[in-house]
């Protein structure tokens, strides 16, 4: 924890990973390993991931880490195209003016 502070100056837990679980014949639950302290891995990472977005009021990441690793492989719905537009040279309608202004308050990390 106090590497990660000092160097990229960000507070995060530090979450036990076995490399080679099938290599020491490590209980399997599901996806997830059990480690020798009873804790599943990944789900153990996957945890911290999402408790530390939500901490950081991180919405959009929280929402894109539980879309990647939901393990639910959907296509997206047929019929819906957007044209990309240019927001430094076209107009944009209202909806793609408030979703900008949105993106940019995420960005530099205030809440909208």
């Amino acid at each position: 924890k106090k590497i990660f502070l000092k160097y990229l100056n960000i507070e995060a837990d530090v979450i036990a990973l076995e490399n080679y679980a099938e290599d020491e014949d490590y209980e399997i639950d599901g996806y997830n390993t059990v480690l020798p302290d009873g804790k599943l891995q990944p789900a153990n990472l996957h945890e911290a991931c999402r408790s530390l977005l939500s901490k950081n009021n991180d919405d959009l990441g929280l929402c894109v880490f539980k879309k990647v690793f939901s393990g639910k492989k959907k296509k997206g719905s047929p019929g819906f195209e957007v044209v990309a537009k240019n927001a430094k040279q076209d107009k944009l309608d209202i909806k793609e003016q408030a979703f900008l202004d949105f993106v940019d308050v995420i960005a530099i990390g205030d809440q909208p």
